[in-house]
């Protein structure tokens, strides 16, 4: 084997090694950014869900502004 062929397989190697590092990356940076958005959209699914229950006990009123 060539010492040409022993550089080829080597930058493959560093190529590869940066794709998978550039992955782990991402996910990283992706799982951060979604676990804060993720808790509002549950705080906010409670809140809509509390408001349709109340709706749904007659707290509703009229087009005329009667209860």
């Amino acid at each position: 084997m060539g010492l040409s062929y022993h550089i080829i397989v080597r930058k493959a190697n560093i190529t590869s090694l940066g794709n998978v590092l550039s992955f782990q990356y991402l996910v990283h940076v992706f799982k951060g950014d979604f676990r804060p958005r993720n808790s509002v959209y549950e705080i906010t699914e409670l809140d809509v869900s509390k408001t349709s229950a109340a709706d749904m006990q007659g707290s509703t009123t009229r087009a005329d502004g009667e209860s």
